[in-house]
């Protein structure tokens, strides 16, 4: 009996020390997974996540390069729109739309108002609108008085007419130079000589 007792006493180990084998393999197992997923960190790259941040950055370069190409079809399109609003009535062949753009763009150099509103024209169009019709108004003031070619011709070939085809002024006194004259003194000086009214 003594020696059953001292035989008990010489198996038993504290629990803290007893580790059953089959246990000690799963967690050494389980560290050998950990340490094998987390070695592929070392690098810095996950072999498996490189591809698709390479993929990722093709397709946002591709994005901004849409984007980019969106506004400037944009820009182009709301462009050709104010520089036609701002030309208004004057022909194109006076001023066309490389010098009107060119004109707006001037003023917008001068004045750092107008770049804000053209920034902010989808956000405030009402406004926008405004700021474009004070551009027209400004511009006609400006421009409009150049000489109307077409009247300028009007007038030299009813000069033309005045002399006749041999480009002798007629007898009577000296003709008036109608190139110089706006219609209503042209019309006058025609009525004067006795020139029907040609209709201008």
């Amino acid at each position: 009996m003594e020696d059953t007792e001292k035989q008990a006493v010489v198996d038993e180990q504290p629990d803290d020390q007893a580790v059953p084998e089959s246990e000690g393999a799963d967690a050494q197992d389980d560290g050998d997974d950990l340490e094998a997923i987390l070695s592929e960190f070392d690098s810095g790259e996950d072999a498996k996540s490189t591809p698709e941040t390479a993929a990722d950055d093709d397709t946002k370069k591709k994005l901004l390069e849409l984007e980019q190409k969106i506004e400037a079809q944009q820009f182009r399109a709301d462009m050709e729109d104010v520089v036609n609003k701002v030309r208004g009535d004057i022909p194109s062949d006076v001023f066309d739309d490389v010098e009107v753009e060119a004109w707006i763009d001037a003023q917008a150099r001068r004045d750092t108002r107008l770049q804000k509103a053209w920034s902010n024209r989808h956000n405030d169009p009402k406004g926008f609108d405004r700021v474009v019709g004070g551009l027209n108004k400004t511009f006609a003031k400006k421009f409009s008085k150049l000489p109307d070619q077409n009247a300028t011709e009007d007038r030299e070939a009813v000069s033309q007419a005045v002399r006749g085809s041999s480009g002798k002024a007629p007898e009577g006194g000296d003709v008036p130079d109608f190139a110089s004259m706006n219609d209503a003194e042209a019309r006058a000086a025609m009525k004067k000589m006795g020139i029907q009214d040609p209709g201008f």
